[in-house]
């Protein structure tokens, strides 16, 4: 997945967690849920303007929303966290010029692994 990709990717999930937030019916799934949302806002600012600060604008295409079901949520964000996970190995070989973009990958993949520890084991 190419890093524009990954951004575009980033905003869906974003709002499929928000989504799920709002649908959810388990209280602690609304918690990890609304952490994880804001968790993600900032991630996604922050990978963009190193991005763009970089390597200049970034035109976002349009992009559209799944709804998932809260049920499904836990395999959406493992689904997504690989996709982070690819990108990011994309980039490590050159830590000189993307060691930026690499950490702040890290830490996106950190937020969504605790939040499925979360959503996994704290019912």
């Amino acid at each position: 997945m190419k890093f524009v990709e990954l951004l575009t990717k980033m905003m869906e999930a974003r709002d499929v967690v928000h989504i799920a937030h709002l649908r959810t019916t388990s209280y602690s799934a609304h918690k990890a849920l609304g952490s994880l949302y804001g968790e993600l806002l900032v991630h996604f600012d922050s990978l963009s303007e190193l991005y763009q600060g970089q390597f200049g604008l970034v035109d976002f295409k349009d992009f559209s929303v799944k709804v998932v079901k809260p049920d499904d949520i836990v395999e959406y964000l493992e689904d997504f966290c690989g996709d982070v996970i690819d990108t990011k190995k994309q980039y490590t070989s050159d830590m000189a010029e993307m060691g930026h973009l690499v950490n702040e990958l890290e830490a996106v993949t950190t937020t969504i692994y605790s939040s499925l520890y979360k959503l996994k084991f704290l019912k």
